[in-house]
């Protein structure tokens, strides 16, 4: 037998369609509607059933409307008490709702539009303003119901909060005496007050603290009518951080520091840890794959059962650019420490706590990007990134991180380790190169110091960035090239130039690239003639390399087809070539 029910359901703040949809339903159910029919719009009974009874509980007590209610649901019907606003808010539903149980009738309540965001939406207002006020006091002045210890307008005004009042515009010149008195408000303080918010007769009256009290006398203003004090009205704050071009979130992030672009692999070891492990892979937004070692019969989760693990996580080693575990850190690096060779090739890898709490990069911190999705990844669940390489503790720009971030490629990683100590023991450090990528990186780091020439340098130590020269013998030194990527071109026979340049090139801005960052262009032998290519490689002024369409064909590739081997002898072209020429996989030629 179902438990009887009551279902308490706020009607919103006047307007017919401001009810919500689930308010609505239980109306269009309903045999008893008890409702409060000084504050209600009638027009919500129109949703009612014809043979639906509604009775109207202004002229009711408390006893009254319990046995109209608790008649009802005993019989089995559906009950609605509807109520102005959202009941949550001086809605007088606590002692219904006792009472009601004492019967053995349950309650449920649909919460509604409140008047005071029927009213801020009249104002055009938000309620909370960067720099002015980030609270919002929803208060009244006592009357017969009366305050708690401690609950005054005044108190409420020395916060600064944007204050709003209920059940007040009787004692508005009172209110507002209090208000520059004891609660230290400047006259000039922006006031308004909404009558009837979102109703036909909706009446709005804007002013200050000294004023408004006059002006609701001379409308005549009685009920009905809320009060709004505080700097947020005027909207003349700050702009909020959300959406600012400068500001990231787990959702929308453009943060040098926390930007990484390549694919990732989680892996979940509890219920918990696959719900988190969604949330991370939903606001990371980049290609991602979510390994469980328990079933779950989600389609977007690969059962990874935990006597293959093992073996999953080493074939998945090279697959992808990240590892993130959703385990204790000691899970995460039992599993991987077979299978680390290199700190500048290893992927990055992370483990992130159950909870989101703590994220710590694990493995190769810089050139593989685990710091920056560290930071990421914690702003998505709200905690906290843990980040243990020197140099970022000690606040320093290390080289190898900033080669990463400009996608710039290290010539002799060996000698990382010695010009990173250099950094973190104080002593000067020339760097010859692009000015833009030192002011970037370097130039609130008074031991870096920016060097017209190789020949010119007279440290120790020094980066040479895309910079002519050499340095002297003894002078230990760090070479990056920004030319670290090969982009693999297949065409039609006979596309003009100009248009294959632009598609190369709008193709490179979407990565975050620029022709600059290419090392070499690649394609299929067939194309050793073709104009719009050898044009390409003459105006970004990179090689460019042709191999045989056997060879080619020989490289595994993430999309091969069928309908270019028909017509070249490969299955792949742009990405086989691609890679060949970056040295993956390099094939011996056929014989």
């Amino acid at each position: 037998m179902n438990t009887p029910l009551v279902e308490f359901v706020g009607a919103g703040p006047g307007a017919e369609d401001l009810i919500t949809l689930r308010g609505l339903r239980a109306l269009e159910q309903a045999d008893l509607v008890v409702y409060a029919g000084s504050l209600v719009n009638p027009g919500h009974l129109k949703r009612c059933k014809p043979d639906c009874e509604c009775r109207d509980s202004a002229a009711m007590n408390l006893g009254e409307q319990v046995t109209a209610m608790s008649e009802a649901a005993l019989a089995g019907k559906r009950v609605v008490r509807l109520h102005t606003g959202d009941p949550a808010m001086y809605g007088a539903i606590n002692e219904q709702i006792r009472a009601l149980a004492e019967k053995g009738i349950a309650s449920r309540i649909v919460p509604g539009v409140s008047s005071v965001f029927g009213a801020a939406a009249a104002l055009g207002c938000e309620l909370t303003c960067p720099d002015v006020s980030q609270s919002v006091v929803l208060t009244r002045t006592p009357g017969r119901t009366p305050m708690p210890k401690g609950e005054n307008a005044a108190a409420f005004a020395r916060t600064g909060a944007t204050l709003v009042f209920f059940l007040s515009t009787g004692k508005i010149d009172d209110l507002m005496t209090a208000l520059m008195g004891e609660g230290g408000l400047s006259p000039d303080t922006p006031a308004a007050v909404v009558y009837r918010a979102t109703w036909p007769d909706e009446r709005i009256l804007r002013g200050t603290v000294s004023d408004i009290a006059r002006k609701v006398e001379e409308a005549g203003f009685g009920r009905q009518a809320l009060i709004f004090v505080g700097r947020a009205l005027d909207a003349q704050g700050g702009a909020s951080r959300l959406y600012g071009a400068d500001f990231s979130h787990g959702y929308r992030n453009h943060l040098a520091n926390e930007a990484f672009d390549g694919r990732c692999a989680l892996y979940a070891f509890t219920d918990k840890g696959v719900v988190r492990a969604k949330e991370i892979a939903a606001g990371l937004g980049l290609p991602a794959v979510i390994h469980s070692t328990r079933p779950t019969g989600a389609p977007d989760v690969v059962h990874t059962p935990g006597e293959t693990f093992d073996a999953t996580l080493s074939a998945n080693w090279r697959q992808f650019d990240a590892h993130i575990f959703i385990s204790a850190t000691g899970i995460a690096v039992r599993k991987i420490a077979p299978l680390l060779r290199d700190k500048t090739s290893d992927p990055a890898v992370l483990s992130c706590s159950e909870s989101g709490s703590h994220v710590v990069g694990l493995t190769s911190g810089h050139l593989g990007g685990a710091n920056r999705l560290a930071r990421r990844v914690a702003r998505v669940t709200g905690g906290q990134a843990v980040i243990s390489t020197a140099t970022d503790v000690n606040g320093l720009p290390a080289f190898d991180e900033a080669a990463a971030q400009e996608h710039a490629r290290i010539l002799n990683t060996d000698a990382i380790r010695s010009l990173n100590a250099a950094l973190l023991s104080g002593e000067p450090i020339a760097f010859c190169g692009p000015r833009t990528v030192f002011d970037r990186h370097f130039a609130g780091t008074d031991q870096v110091i920016y060097t017209d020439s190789p020949e010119a340098v007279t440290a120790r130590h020094a980066v040479l960035w895309d910079a002519e020269g050499t340095v002297p013998e003894e002078v230990q030194h760090l070479e990056i090239t920004g030319k670290s990527f090969v982009l693999g071109v297949g065409c039609r026979r006979g596309v003009e130039p100009l248009e294959l340049r632009l598609i190369a090139e709008g193709h490179l801005s979407d990565l975050g690239l620029r022709p600059e960052h290419i090392a070499a262009i690649a394609s299929c032998d067939v194309k050793a003639d073709e104009p719009a290519i050898l044009e390409l490689g003459e105006k970004w002024q990179v090689p460019v390399e042709f191999h045989a369409a056997a060879r080619l064909d020989a490289v595994p590739v993430p999309t091969p087809s069928a309908k270019v081997r028909e017509k070249v002898g490969t299955a792949s072209v742009s990405e086989a070539a691609c890679l060949l020429s970056a040295g993956y996989g390099s094939i011996p030629q056929p014989t």
